[in-house]
Formats: C-alpha cells, sequence, structure tokens
C-alpha cells in the first residue's frame, strides 16, 4: 500500500538522512501508508523515533508547492535547469574559493528543488531518461 495525496511529495530515505543531517527535516512529515495519514515532524523531533518508522514501512514527504497557471513552468524545464546546476558544482574543490563555488552551486540547486517539490533523485532520474533518448 502506498501513502497518496497529490499535495504532498514523497521523499526518499536517503533524502530524510540527509535532511537529518543538516538539521532541516522539521517540518517534513512521517507518512503512515497504512491508512494514508501523515504527522508532522517537529523540532524536537527523536530521530530513533523516525528511523523506527522507516524500519517499520513508514514513509516520509513535504508539502507540495501549488502554483496558479500564472507561475506555472513544466517540470522538464525545471529538471532541464536543475540538472545544469547540479553539473556546474565540481564537488572535489581543494582550495577556498572553489569550495565556496560548490557551496553556492549546492544551495543554489537546493533552492530550486525546494521550491518546485522535486528532489535530487527526480532530476537524476531525468537526465538517465535524456541520456537513453540520446541513445536511441
Amino acid at each position: 500500500m502506498a501513502y497518496e495525496w497529490s499535495k504532498m511529495k514523497v521523499i526518499e530515505w536517503e533524502e530524510v538522512t540527509a535532511l537529518h543531517n543538516a538539521g532541516k527535516l522539521a517540518g517534513y512529515f512521517m507518512l503512515y501508508p497504512e491508512n494514508n495519514t501523515e504527522s508532522q515532524i517537529e523540532k524536537d523531533y527523536d530521530w530513533g523515533e523516525i528511523q523506527r518508522h522507516y524500519a517499520n514501512g513508514g514513509m516520509f514527504g513535504r508539502e507540495a508547492n501549488t502554483a496558479s497557471d500564472e507561475d506555472f513552468v513544466s517540470g522538464r524545464l525545471v529538471k532541464r535547469a536543475a540538472k545544469r546546476i547540479h553539473n556546474a558544482g565540481g564537488g572535489d574543490a581543494e582550495d577556498d574559493y572553489s569550495r565556496g563555488y560548490d557551496e553556492a552551486i549546492e544551495l543554489a540547486l537546493n533552492i530550486l528543488l525546494e521550491e518546485t517539490g522535486y528532489g535530487l533523485e527526480d532530476i537524476l532520474e531525468y537526465a538517465e531518461d535524456k541520456e537513453d533518448e540520446d541513445c536511441e
């Protein structure tokens, strides 16, 4: 059984862990697929409880942003832009300037993903799909 609500974006465990490690998990949701309910993760959450929820088949998510027609941009364009931002970062910087550049790239990508409701896995999957199409 899967959790279903069109205004909730399900996120993967890897993203939950990354958000926890960055101190940004509060405000996201624990999803309960057995009864299609959710509970918001509070600021003073217990990481052990989050891990138990996952181990017991629980899911996680965040409210998807809704946009009016005026604000609409296709998912294809968002994913293409996010992939270009992702590719701009080096990730293996050795000097302070380059590390700062990589951090700025990461920040820009995170802002775009947060505002659009996409996750990094969506961007990487999109890139793989495009590479597959280019090979055909």
